[in-house]
């Protein structure tokens, strides 16, 4: 691969992200104290979880709020409110910035 072969393939990639938050909205990385935090404040949570892949076995967690999409990863299960509706998704892609 040359020099610019390899910048069009970083270009591409930069581009799929940029695409990526497009579709979705922005997406807000938080630790889980504080996922759970503003969780709690939410009417109606809809929460997404998946286990995370062979090499990272962390819970991926994902819900919306106020127009922004919310995000935390655990090793342990997160004690999520009573009153969330949670749907546990085979994968969750979230896109690294």
């Amino acid at each position: 691969m040359n020099g610019a072969s390899v910048a069009a393939a970083g270009a591409a990639a930069y581009a799929a992200k940029v695409n990526a938050i497009k579709a979705g909205g922005p997406v807000v990385f938080l630790e889980p104290n504080d996922f759970i935090r503003l969780l709690s404040e939410a009417d109606d949570a809809f929460v997404v979880v998946a286990r995370g892949g062979w090499l990272n076995r962390k819970l991926k967690y994902l819900f919306g709020y106020r127009g922004l999409f919310f995000t935390t990863a655990s090793k342990e299960k997160l004690a999520l409110p009573g009153r969330a509706d949670v749907i546990w998704a085979h994968r969750l892609w979230v896109p690294d910035m």
